[in-house]
């Protein structure tokens, strides 16, 4: 991260939320909210240390899902769920 390689990242974070065990979400529909997604990566950034993370960032045209701000790099999460409940 430190480098701004963003591949690394998105694989890391693949590998993240497919280490959620199954059960964890097959008797309710967390998996179809935003809400879901951002709370993991919140808790995985918080958990490495990172101490500049803001949730629903408010901005004069919406609010971002989630920024984290390392060093001198500013990574913006923006998540959306189909109507299928999956990730897009």
């Amino acid at each position: 991260m430190e480098l701004g390689e963003v591949e690394k990242l998105e694989s890391t974070l693949k590998a993240l939320f497919a280490s959620i065990a199954y059960n964890n979400f097959t008797s309710n529909d967390i998996q179809n909210y935003e809400g879901f997604y951002a709370s993991v990566l919140y808790a995985y950034f918080a958990g490495a240390g990172f101490d500049k993370i803001i949730a629903e960032d408010v901005t004069n045209d919406g609010r971002m899902d989630l920024s984290v701000f390392i060093d001198d790099k500013v990574y913006i999460f923006e998540f959306k769920v189909d109507k299928s409940g999956a990730l897009e």
